[in-house]
């Protein structure tokens, strides 16, 4: 009887010991990065080509073919005619898109645009925080 309890324990630190190695050896999938896409929002620009540069740039390289893929909208209509040049499609995509004094103006269009708010209407004070705030980050 002794000598089964002692075989049992055995058979369970054994079967532990392979369970923690196990453990120790999983490997978790990580949903693969999606690439960073730009439609020709000059409030989305900056961070578009952040995540541009820092994921898109070690995988592809200067291939323009990778940047066209990441474009929509305006932005593609940008580069179009150029679209076998990196460095011209960013060069086009800077000088529309990534000017300071772009930004700044696209944000005063914005505050000109603001409403007075109403005593009492809290939503819309909300609101309006959440856009100043916006503009702070952009």
């Amino acid at each position: 009887k002794i000598k089964h309890e002692q075989d049992s324990k055995l058979k369970e630190q054994n079967s532990m010991k392979h369970a923690k190695k196990n453990k120790d050896t999983e490997t978790f999938r990580v949903k693969k990065l999606e690439a960073p896409i730009f439609a020709g929002s000059i409030r989305d620009y900056p961070s578009f080509k952040v995540d541009y540069e820092r994921h898109m740039m070690s995988s592809y390289g200067k291939d323009p073919y990778a940047l066209k893929q990441c474009l929509s909208g305006e932005a593609l209509t940008v580069v179009k005619g150029v679209d076998n040049d990196f460095e011209e499609m960013f060069r086009r995509l800077d000088m529309k898109y990534g000017r300071a004094e772009k930004l700044i103006d696209h944000i005063l269009n914005e505050l000109k645009r603001l409403k007075k708010i109403q005593e009492g209407d809290n939503m819309k004070f909300i609101s309006v925080v959440e856009t100043v705030e916006k503009w702070w980050l952009d």
